[in-house]
This record gives structure tokens, C-alpha cells and sequence, in this order.
């Protein structure tokens, strides 16, 4: 929760934002779109470290609307290794990757 008030505060400064320590919280219900909806407010960061971050399907669907809606997407990077997301998470998450101009890495 802590994250999720800097960033939606644009308080957070740092170029990567890191939530690998939060992995079962932001598998939660809600905790993701929460935390997407920060990120729009959030101006600085480049980087997305989501590994292990136990994001499912349904969260690859709030990812995509987060990068749907940021018209200024400044995301460079997104890392999603060790999640649990399959062809359905995999597929709505590419419609919204395909919108963000600026990235260049996801794994």
C-alpha cells in the first residue's frame, strides 16, 4: 500500500519500480488495478520489475488497460518472468503492449 501511495502521489522517484517483494499482495483482488491506476499517475519510472509477483490472467487484463489508457506510456520495461499467466493473460496483455510505443523489453 505504501508503493501504491508514492506512486499515485508521484512521490516515487526511481527509474525502476521494483514489486518484487509484494509478489502475493498484488495478487490479490483489486490490488493489481489498484496499483495500475497508480502507475498512471506516475511520471518518472521506466522500468516494471513485476517477477514473481503471482499475476494471473485476470491481472495481465488490468495491465493491458493500464497501458490502454496511458497515452504517455514512458515504460521502457516490463519483467513478468515467474508469474502465472497463460495464452488468455498472454493475449490481452500484447493489445496493450502493442499501444505503448516506448517499450522495448517484457519478458
Amino acid at each position: 500500500e505504501k508503493l501504491i501511495d508514492r506512486l499515485s502521489r508521484n512521490e516515487y522517484s526511481d527509474t525502476k519500480v521494483d514489486c518484487r517483494g509484494l509478489g502475493p499482495e498484488l495478487g490479490k483482488a483489486g490490488m493489481l488495478e489498484k496499483f495500475c491506476r497508480a502507475m498512471l499517475l506516475n511520471t518518472r519510472s521506466v522500468k516494471l520489475d513485476l517477477k514473481g509477483c503471482v499475476i494471473s490472467d485476470d491481472g495481465c487484463r488490468a495491465l493491458a488497460t493500464f497501458l490502454l489508457s496511458n497515452r504517455n506510456c514512458n515504460l521502457e520495461w516490463i519483467d513478468l518472468a515467474e508469474n502465472s499467466i497463460h495464452r488468455r493473460g498472454a493475449k490481452a496483455l500484447f493489445s496493450g503492449v502493442e499501444k505503448c510505443k516506448s517499450l522495448r523489453y517484457l519478458d
